[in-house]
């Protein structure tokens, strides 16, 4: 479901649930007050997403996964990097020759 659609969801029920007496702030607060939750509620379910895809992708909990949590190379004493100068892997970042796209 679109956030945005979740939002008009609850808004609308939250606004119909608000008795109709109600002072105008306390109104406001409580519309931002679900906000907030449904902000907080959004973020965890992208969370847990990420957690997911980053385990079925990388088998790891970081943004690389275990393999670059837990080198190989580090433990047998081989902390240097393979290349020191970016000119190593055939010249600055960016000076390769830019990749056409399709346009459909």
């Amino acid at each position: 479901m679109p956030v945005s659609l979740a939002l008009l969801f609850f808004t609308a029920i939250v606004d119909k649930l608000i008795p109709s007496g109600t002072n105008v702030v306390l109104r406001m607060a409580i519309h931002l007050t679900l906000n907030i939750l449904i902000a907080a509620v959004t973020l965890e379910i992208l969370r847990r997403r990420g957690r997911q895809n980053r385990l079925a992708m990388n088998g790891g909990d970081g943004p690389g996964g275990r393999e670059l949590l837990h080198d190989e190379h580090d433990a047998h004493g081989h902390a240097e990097p393979a290349h020191s100068e970016p000119e190593a892997h055939g010249g600055p970042l960016g000076a390769r020759e830019p990749i056409t796209v399709p346009v459909h």
